[in-house]
């Protein structure tokens, strides 16, 4: 926009240094490139008659307030201009590639509001939920505290609406939601760039401002792990700078509801993803660990993700020795005799320190469950027809017919334990099945079998069986089912319904047969597979329909 000839209308800080303005929200020009806060038109007269369209008539704001208060009515979608300034705004700034915007978004932004109303009601106003269906997902107990902060930032609400609409899109596979959260990113780190370095005005205090600033830190973050693909090396000097920001604030700052919360949500969601791409995460590294391990006080779900954030390197480094399996043959016929009994020993020392990390998170996971179980005094799950009190009711479920396992319901000593033991069964889940494969590799391998010979006796590797790990892909079946009728449980279950699919697929295939050995077991292993896969399909069209609804 160009200023009106003739009029001197300008915002605080260009007419405190006598230049014109083009009055731009929601920074002028200057300002953005100077760096300093703008505080937009003083008046909104000539700003009125300089552009109608750019004028936010119900700020986004507002109108999120009006879809958590008004969860049925029909919201006003988002003005054509608005969208318009976005992708204005993201090639201006030159944050990011140019995006494509999407003619038609009305449906989309109608489905993002629907999805944080819908979100507000589970999480501020429980008791209008059944008490089987309050599970407490980390994202619900993140927008619990974030999202009353939101309504006095605008910062913070470009930044939700970021991450929600990116998040939502990958959820739905929807191309239209991730070019909107794509294009709103850009503008959204301006300005939180902008508040980091004028702060947050006089009247906040220093500590609301340090929380408010990683409030919006973390949930960028959480934006940037869903859209990190392959072009997603920019994204990291903005982890490196959220990393310093944590550290200068001092431990303090992630005790706040606001933040550990907000930090809670980020690793639960980088979880799924890197399960699924099966690589290692950062909030795995050292230096973010330091910063977790700072904290006080922590709930079950904290340490639980204290132990599984190790488990995607460990799925990476797993893919990395089978893939050296197959092509250890090839290798070995063009090293000479010292060159190979060089590469041999190295390879056997990769082996065995891989199983005894997988053991170390094995027993650590075990250990877990067990104060699980003490805290509440119970065992945690069970099934319609067992007692809560059996102790040998698990051994029983195992000896079920495909039958019953297909029709039993999946029970739980308080609603947001299936929120918890999600993580826990998908972790499972992987990991060992990707030890049995890492172990059958080796048993065909002569070279490096005596490194089995090399464990404990005790080795949750060495014992790993075909049948448990089918355990925990039905369990978490099971549970996928279990949170599916809410929208609140589907965001915590998908990724491990697909887990759970791709692995009885994957076992199901001719290339992975051999792991269900020709035995006597060989019948009922394939049948109960078979059950599985039925079972995580059932889930995946509950977590669909519930989704799109």
């Amino acid at each position: 926009m160009v200023n009106i000839p003739g009029t001197s209308k300008r915002c605080k800080q260009c007419s405190v240094r006598r230049v014109k303005c083009d009055l731009g929200q929601p920074s002028c020009t200057r300002c953005l490139k100077s760096g300093i806060k703008c505080s937009g038109p003083t008046a909104g007269s000539v700003f009125v008659h300089r552009d109608v369209n750019n004028i936010h008539r119900v700020s986004d704001r507002k109108m999120l307030s009006h879809a958590f208060q008004n969860r049925h009515l029909d919201i006003t979608t988002l003005p054509t201009a608005t969208i318009k300034e976005l992708h204005s705004s993201a090639q201006s700034n030159k944050l990011i590639a140019p995006i494509s915007i999407p003619s038609s978004l009305g449906c989309s932004m109608d489905l993002y509001r629907s999805a944080v109303a819908d979100l507000w009601i589970v999480t501020c106003h429980p008791a209008t939920i059944p008490v089987d269906h309050n599970v407490e997902s980390p994202m619900s107990s993140s927008a619990r505290e974030i999202l009353p902060l939101a309504f006095g930032s605008k910062t913070l609400d470009s930044a939700l609406f970021a991450v929600a609409t990116m998040f939502m899109g990958k959820l739905r596979s929807d191309d239209k939601l991730q070019g909107l959260a794509l294009a709103a990113y850009p503008p959204a780190l301006s300005r939180f760039r902008s508040e980091l370095a004028l702060g947050f005005g006089s009247k906040a205090s220093q500590t609301n401002r340090t929380v408010r600033a990683i409030a919006i830190s973390l949930t960028l973050l959480f934006y940037e792990w869903l859209a990190n693909g392959s072009k997603g090396e920019g994204y990291r000097f903005h982890l490196n700078g959220a990393l310093d920001l944590i550290k200068n604030s001092g431990p303090e700052a992630l005790e706040s509801p606001i933040t550990k919360a907000a930090h809670t949500d980020l690793r639960c969601g980088a979880l799924g993803e890197a399960l699924k791409s099966r690589k290692a995460t950062f909030l795995a590294s050292e230096q973010w660990f330091i910063i977790t391990n700072k904290l006080s006080i922590k709930n079950h779900r904290q340490l639980l993700l204290d132990i599984v954030a190790h488990i995607p390197g460990l799925l990476e480094r797993g893919d990395l020795l089978k893939h050296l399996g197959s092509i250890e043959l090839k290798d070995t016929m063009n090293l000479g005799a010292t060159d190979n009994t060089c590469h041999q020993s190295t390879q056997s020392l990769q082996i065995i320190e891989y199983f005894r990390d997988c053991d170390s998170i094995f027993r650590k996971l075990h250990f877990w469950l067990q104060s699980l179980e003490e805290s509440e005094g119970c065992r945690v799950w069970w099934y319609s027809d067992e007692a809560n009190s059996d102790q040998n009711c698990q051994q029983r479920h195992a000896e079920k017919s495909n039958e019953d396992i297909y029709s039993s319901t999946i029970h739980f000593s308080n609603p947001w334990i299936p929120g918890v033991v999600i993580y826990y069964w998908s972790s499972l889940l992987e990991l060992s099945s990707t030890i049995l494969e890492v172990r059958q590799l080796i048993n065909h391998n002569s070279p490096y079998t005596p490194c089995l010979g090399v464990l404990s006796a005790d080795s949750p590797s060495l014992f790993m069986r075909l049948e448990t790990v089918n355990e925990f892909a039905i369990h978490l079946c099971q549970t996928v089912i279990h949170l599916s009728s809410t929208l609140e449980g589907c965001t915590m279950s998908h990724i491990p319904a697909e887990l759970a699919e791709q692995y009885f697929t994957r076992l199901l295939s001719t290339d992975n047969e051999s792991l269900l050995q020709k035995d006597t077991e060989y019948l009922k292993n394939r049948e109960k597979a078979y059950i599985g896969l039925q079972l995580c399909r059932k889930g995946l069209d509950i977590l669909r329909s519930t989704v799109r609804t």
